[in-house]
C-alpha cells in the first residue's frame, strides 16, 4: 500500500483568456485563493454563474491556469439541475461535449461545447508510472483502505506527464458518496 493524496474538487470552470475578458474585462487576471496540488494551478477568488436550459448554478469556482478553450467540470447530478447532457469525460476531452452559458459580472459567454462531468483521474509522473507499471489513458481501479473495510473506486483514468504531482482527483460529489478521506491509503488494482 502507498500513501497517495486524493484531491476533492468542486464543480469548477477553466477559462480561456479571451472569455475572461468578456466575462470580467479585457486584461483581467484571476485573484489567487488556494494553491492546488498540480504545479502552477490554483482556485481563484472569482466565481461565475453557469446556466443551462432549465436552471442556473451560482458561485461556481474558477481555476487557473487559462485554457485554450473554456470548460466547465460538473457533478453527475448537475445534468438534471441544468437540463443538459454533459458527458462523463477526462477533463481534456471536450469534443462534442455539452453547451452551457457562463455569466460573469459584466458579460456572458455561450459555450457551444465545453461542459463535462469530470472523470476520476490519476495524475502521475513518468518515473512514478513506470514504478507502478501504468500507461497513459489506462483505466484502473483503486482500493482505499480503512480499519473497518475497503472502498473500491473504478474507472480512474491515468494521465502521465513529467510536470505532474502524484494525485488522484475525484469530485466533491463522489467524496460525499464514499466518505473518502484525503490522504487515504490506497493501492492500484490492475
Amino acid at each position: 500500500m502507498v500513501r497517495i493524496p486524493i484531491s476533492i474538487y468542486p464543480r469548477h470552470i477553466y477559462l480561456s483568456q479571451k472569455d475572461a475578458g468578456i466575462l470580467f474585462w479585457k486584461g483581467f487576471e484571476l485573484t489567487k485563493k488556494k494553491k492546488l496540488p498540480q504545479p502552477g494551478y490554483f482556485t481563484a477568488e472569482e466565481q461565475l454563474t453557469i446556466k443551462g436550459p432549465q436552471w442556473v448554478i451560482e458561485n461556481v469556482t474558477v481555476f487557473w491556469p487559462w485554457k485554450k478553450q473554456s470548460q466547465v467540470e460538473l457533478y453527475d447530478s448537475d445534468n438534471a439541475i441544468l437540463g443538459i447532457q454533459a458527458p462523463k469525460r477526462i477533463p481534456w476531452d471536450l469534443q462534442n461535449s455539452a453547451s452551457i452559458t457562463l455569466i460573469g459580472p459584466i458579460g456572458k459567454v455561450d459555450l457551444q461545447q465545453g461542459a463535462i462531468i469530470s472523470q476520476k483521474h490519476l495524475t502521475i509522473t513518468v518515473s512514478e508510472a513506470q514504478e507502478f507499471w501504468l500507461t497513459s489513458w489506462q483505466d484502473i481501479k483503486i482500493s482505499i483502505g480503512n480499519p473497518k473495510n475497503n472502498i473500491f473506486l473504478d474507472n480512474i483514468i491515468v494521465n502521465i506527464r513529467d510536470n505532474y504531482t502524484l494525485d488522484c482527483i475525484i469530485t466533491a460529489e463522489e467524496w460525499n458518496t464514499f466518505w473518502i478521506q484525503p490522504w487515504a491509503w490506497w493501492e492500484i488494482i490492475l
